[in-house]
């Protein structure tokens, strides 16, 4: 399933979205955090935003264990453990700003 897809490698194409997204949401949720009128109005978009580049993390994770069992090496094997520290951080990223946003908005009410 986390193949290929039109017959391309996914792992390449999906990696390149969590390469860029995971920064970008990092500097977009401080931004949100710390900053109420952004808070008020985006809170839950970023949310949002970070639970689906939380998914696209997993079928990043999942498409290149599929790769790596179709070409195999030692090369393969050493790449595919870098994949850990930026999934750690996703987690935490995502784990930490939606208790924070829920925190605050409940306070408005």
């Amino acid at each position: 399933m986390f193949d290929t897809i039109t017959g391309l490698p996914l792992h390449p194409l999906v990696i390149h979205g969590v390469v860029v997204g995971v920064p970008l949401m990092a500097v977009l949720t401080v931004l949100v955090a710390v900053r109420k009128d952004l808070r008020e109005r985006f809170a839950w978009w970023v949310a949002g935003a970070n639970f689906l580049l939380f998914l696209l993390t997993l079928v990043a994770k999942q498409s290149g264990e599929a790769l790596q069992q179709a070409k195999g090496g030692q090369l393969a094997i050493e790449h595919g453990q870098l994949g850990s520290v930026p999934r750690m951080m996703l987690s935490w990223e995502c784990s930490g700003f939606p208790s924070s946003g829920s925190r605050e908005m409940s306070t408005m009410r």
